[in-house]
């Protein structure tokens, strides 16, 4: 969900609504597959993060501060479950995302990040350019 509500505007009930898209859903589906991952000792817990979590603007505040509990969840959780062979990253994108655009716009480029991450397991964080 995105909003163009400016910080004086924003109101708990448009902060409530948006964080149901940009938070608690990764939540929620984390914590309904969570037992089953666990008893594979294996998994990964991919999720996407954007640029605004640490840059918030006057119009995107709403989606800003979902973002940065999402990017906060995400490295707390990596750390929890790292004893147990499940893994949680988050691919922070710092840029647009163009279809049929060429180079690192393309969705199937950035798409390869997510892949390299669940892969490697190494940082729980991924920056995307």
């Amino acid at each position: 969900m995105r909003t163009k509500n400016k910080p004086a505007d924003l109101t708990s009930d448009l902060l409530t609504e948006s964080l149901a898209s940009n938070l608690l859903g990764a939540v929620t589906v984390t914590n309904l597959a969570l037992p089953y991952v666990k008893k594979t000792g294996d998994g990964v817990f991919l999720y996407t993060g954007s640029i605004v979590a640490a840059k918030p603007g006057t119009s995107d505040v709403e989606q800003s501060i979902g973002k940065a509990g999402l990017h906060s969840y995400v490295i707390a959780l990596n750390k929890e479950l790292s004893k147990s062979g499940v893994f949680a990253g988050i691919v922070t994108i710092n840029t647009y995302i163009r279809k049929g655009k060429p180079g690192h716009m393309d969705p199937n480029v950035i798409a390869k990040a997510f892949e390299d991450l669940g892969n490697d397991k190494k940082a729980a964080e991924v920056q995307y350019h």
